[in-house]
């Protein structure tokens, strides 16, 4: 009866909020370990810019998942514990064991479903090393954890249990840290972001531009004349400075093809030419497949972006 009156509300608030910090930990370690991963083996038909920006933008989440919930994680672990050497009567706690094998059950489902998705992608083509390093993260997470906690359900080898739990917070500290040096800085995260906003703004002025063409067979002269009052369109200028994006209008080629050229300002390099050893072309749609005028990637400082518009795919509207 002793034991049953130990398992206060306050042990259920605790081994509860422990499991879902637990499992939650799990998750975002194995998500920032995996982006490492698909950083440095890319998957070479997916390895456009979107490709690495969704990366970079899953090890961020992972990351600051880590850094609020695995310290709480500890912190509960280690008052748990202490409370077991305080009052040792807890260990039999009937409460104690079904939150601890429930905690089994659910790190158990989580390592179902990561190998399911594991095998699901290997199954799909993915590199046969991808596959072998993603497997043994699983199996390394999910081992320590199982390890741990069986050890600490039947208070056997409870000396191995601190060593692993120490290990398991070096090995995540290191993670933190190489993860953060892949993805850089908060600054340099606010840079790629403007970098894409610069993107996107010519990308929209280079369909306009095609847009014009198709109308009136020519290219406007200065980008002012493709505002447009009735459609709402307004040319868009540079979003940190306000400027407005450099444009020249080129001699027309052979075959009446109309040329002409943007130029931004950017922060930072592409992703893609960050991580990737060969860069892809992102499709953004093409005006000359010869011109490569699909790809938008660009190194820091002025890049410019020199395209011509083939009659053929873009024939002008018939008035």
């Amino acid at each position: 009866m002793e034991t049953q009156n130990n398992s206060t509300p306050r042990d259920v608030f605790m081994y509860l909020l422990a499991i879902i910090t637990l499992v939650a930990s799990c998750i975002a370690w194995g998500s920032v370990l995996f982006d490492m991963v698909n950083v440095y083996l890319p998957d070479v038909t997916q390895a456009g810019s979107w490709y690495f920006q969704s990366i970079l933008s899953s090890l961020r989440m992972g990351l600051a998942t880590l850094i609020i919930v695995f310290p709480i994680f500890v912190w509960l672990t280690r008052t748990l514990n202490k409370d077991l050497e305080i009052s040792p009567e807890r260990r039999e706690s009937i409460i104690r064991k079904w939150l601890l094998y429930f905690t089994l059950f659910v790190a158990a489902l989580f390592v179902i479903g990561d190998l399911v998705s594991v095998l699901r992608s290997f199954l799909n083509g993915e590199l046969t090393t991808r596959f072998l390093i993603k497997s043994v993260i699983i199996l390394a997470i999910a081992g320590s954890a199982f390890s741990y906690y069986l050890s600490y359900l039947r208070w056997q080898n409870i000396r191995w249990a601190g060593i692993l739990s120490k290990i398991i917070i070096v090995a995540i500290i290191a993670s933190m840290v190489f993860g953060f040096y892949i993805s850089g800085s908060p600054l340099k995260s606010r840079n790629e972001r403007m970098d894409q906003t610069r993107i996107s703004d010519l990308q929209n002025i280079q369909q306009q531009i095609v847009n014009y063409w198709q109308s009136k067979t020519k290219i406007p002269t200065i980008l002012s004349e493709l505002d447009d009052s009735i459609s709402g369109f307004i040319v868009p200028v540079d979003p940190e400075t306000g400027m407005d994006y450099e444009y020249k209008v080129g001699a027309v080629m052979a075959g009446s093809r109309a040329t002409f050229e943007l130029c931004a300002t950017f922060k930072t390099a592409s992703i893609v030419n960050t991580f990737a050893p060969a860069p892809t072309p992102i499709k953004m749609g093409l005006i000359d497949p010869s011109s490569g005028a699909d790809n938008w990637d660009h190194s820091s400082g002025r890049s410019c972006f020199s395209r011509s518009i083939d009659p053929q795919l873009y024939p002008p509207r018939v008035k």
